[in-house]
């Protein structure tokens, strides 16, 4: 029998668009695609509020090491939320993420999927010039980047 994965939504509201392949279909293995409206209009690969949230909790449970970086993507989101009409609205706020987005989102997919590989911590910490760039220029705060929880153990 097939394993069938769902996730909570509002797709009635044509908030995102999900395709979930079962394990049987995929030869043992899942994949999903998950764009949102203005993302699809806009030809970008943004992660809706909710996906950041998701792909950190998970992150942070399964891989501590990367949980700096998903963190710093929700507080990004925050300070854009606060300082705009909002995370799906100001254009040069989520564009500024959109590096680290995606790898927060291939790091979330390397967990769900075990033989894709994480992205590495250069390639994290290369992603966060865009965000700090985009902080300076509109005269924001850049959120901080946190210790990872293994290095706050003794």
């Amino acid at each position: 029998m097939a394993e069938h994965l769902f996730l909570k939504g509002r797709p009635e509201l044509g908030s995102f668009d999900r395709i979930w392949l079962t394990l049987e279909e995929m030869g043992k293995s899942t994949a999903f695609a998950d764009i949102g409206p203005q993302a699809r209009r806009r030809g970008e690969n943004m992660l809706a509020e909710y996906e950041i949230d998701d792909a950190h909790d998970l992150i942070n449970h399964e891989l501590p090491e990367y949980a700096p970086y998903s963190q710093y993507l929700s507080d990004w989101r925050d300070i854009v939320n606060q300082n705009s009409d909002g995370w799906p609205y100001w254009k040069a706020g989520a564009k500024a993420a959109d590096k680290l987005g995606a790898l927060v989102k291939k790091a979330a997919d390397s967990i769900r999927v075990p033989e894709l590989d994480p992205p590495s911590i250069d390639e994290f910490k290369k992603s966060l010039a865009p965000i700090r760039a985009a902080a300076t220029r509109h005269n924001l705060t850049a959120p901080e980047l946190s210790k990872p929880a293994s290095a706050m153990r003794p």
